[in-house]
């Protein structure tokens, strides 16, 4: 997978590095009966985007794969200060795991060379 500016991978030749990133949208505190009781109701809690390398293939289920030309500092921008930050499973405010996938493969649409990696 080719991620980074040409500037961040230090060949100094303009070449961008390769490798798969995983970015994913999850509750905030996914652990605490809170968030569970309020996702059920239907009422929205804060949200994390979290960015992280990909488990090992087999490792784990993974969800969708995509490829763009987009520099991976662009996609870090858009993935982890620019998205929504509530997260809502269903009615006028839905914002979940497979909103973000699909809002994230609409912004990262290029030609091919940064692979990304959605998990669940």
């Amino acid at each position: 997978a080719d991620g980074g500016d040409s500037d961040a991978t230090g060949d100094g030749e303009g070449r961008r590095s390769k490798r798969a990133v995983l970015y994913d949208f999850i509750p905030a505190h996914p652990e605490d009966p809170a968030t569970l009781f309020a996702l059920l109701a239907g009422q929205s809690v804060p949200g994390v985007v979290r960015k992280q390398e990909p488990p090992a293939p087999g490792d784990g289920e993974l969800l969708t794969r995509g490829q763009t030309r987009l520099a991976e500092s662009c996609l870090d921008e858009w993935a982890l200060e620019h998205y929504p930050r509530q997260l809502a499973l269903w009615g006028p405010e839905q914002n979940h795991c497979r909103d973000f996938v699909t809002r994230f493969l609409e912004f990262a649409r290029g030609d091919g060379t940064t692979t990304l990696i959605f998990g669940e």
